[in-house]
C-alpha cells in the first residue's frame, strides 16, 4: 500500500481478510469496507481514525472483535451497523478516543 494512501475504500468486494499488508505505522486514517464477510482484520494500525465494518456479518465470536491486541489509539469513528451483534464487543474499551461509535 503506497504511503500517500490516506483512504482505503473496499466495500461490497466479498472479502474474508484485507487482501495485503498494512504496516501499523502506514499513515492510512480511514478504511471502508461494508459490504464484506471479514473474519480478520490488521490488528494495529497507529492512525486509523475512522473504521467502517459495517454489514460483514460480524457477531460477537468473531476474532477479530475479540483481541486484547487490536489497537487503533487514534480510532474516532467506528461503524459496526447492519452485523449480528446483540451486544458491544469488548474491544470498544480499547479505543480511548473514540467519539462516533454505530452499532445498529
Amino acid at each position: 500500500l503506497p504511503l500517500e494512501t490516506t483512504h482505503l475504500s473496499l466495500a461490497r468486494l466479498k472479502l474474508t481478510r484485507i487482501p495485503f499488508f498494512i504496516p501499523k505505522e502506514h499513515p492510512l486514517t480511514s478504511i471502508d469496507a461494508p459490504h464484506n464477510a471479514l473474519k480478520m482484520f490488521p490488528l494495529q494500525l497507529d492512525n486509523i481514525e475512522t473504521l467502517d465494518v459495517s454489514d460483514n456479518g460480524l457477531n460477537e465470536q468473531e476474532e477479530i472483535l475479540n483481541e486484547t491486541d487490536f489497537a487503533f489509539p487514534a480510532l474516532k469513528k467506528l461503524v459496526l451497523s447492519s452485523n449480528r451483534l446483540t451486544k458491544l464487543p469488548t474491544v470498544i474499551r480499547n479505543f480511548e478516543v473514540l467519539n462516533a461509535l454505530f452499532f445498529r
